[in-house]
């Protein structure tokens, strides 16, 4: 599919949600489903998977969007800007459930009699980001994303949704070594424009 045709796919698909429209709902569910669902399943652990599943997270996640989405509070130049947001509500939703069965009387790891240590828990649940935060961060994710090759765009888009340097490397037919120097690559472009803030 060229660019743009995805471009008026997109823009389609957008006015269609706006005004509720459930074949698209459906649509944009299914395009991110599997991805999200493997993010979800990331960011849960498996301890908190038999707590929560990852399809609950998913269901969730579209729920709020959808909702927000009406209400016109999103705006979106692409599916790379969507699928950004996407991710960064997953996240947080998984994070929600960290803290709630991170509660004492709820620690699912002490039910499964498991070593966990929670100063990492804590550290983990403090990096909410704020509505400020979260929204820099969506924008260098876009304007990171617009500098990056084709290929260096695929390796991060697969970082992001939790595959390992190995799968990345088998999924886009490169040596690990190509895998890692791309992420050497974009480290450093966010390190530069880190020093230029």
């Amino acid at each position: 599919m060229d660019l743009i045709h995805e471009d008026r796919e997109f823009k389609r698909m957008l006015n269609e949600l706006q005004c509720g429209d459930d074949r698209a709902a459906e649509q944009l569910f299914r395009r991110f489903e599997c991805r999200l669902i493997a993010l979800a399943r990331r960011h849960l652990g498996e301890h908190l998977r038999s707590k929560v599943d990852p399809e609950d997270v998913l269901q969730s996640v579209f729920r709020s969007f959808f909702r927000r989405q009406v209400e016109g509070q999103f705006q979106f130049e692409d599916w790379s800007s969507l699928w950004t947001l996407l991710t960064l509500i997953t996240v947080r939703k998984c994070r929600n459930q960290l803290k709630r069965f991170g509660r004492r009387r709820r620690q699912v790891w002490r039910e499964r009699g498991l070593e966990y240590d929670t100063g990492t828990a804590l550290e983990l649940i403090s990096r909410e980001p704020t509505p400020p935060q979260a929204m820099l961060l969506t924008e260098t994710l876009e304007r990171l994303m617009q500098q990056l090759s084709d290929r260096d765009r695929n390796i991060l888009t697969l970082h992001l949704q939790g595959h390992s340097i190995a799968e990345i490397a088998e999924h886009i037919q490169r040596t690990e070594r190509t895998v890692r120097r791309a992420m050497q690559h974009i480290r450093v472009l966010l390190q530069k424009w880190a020093c230029e803030t």
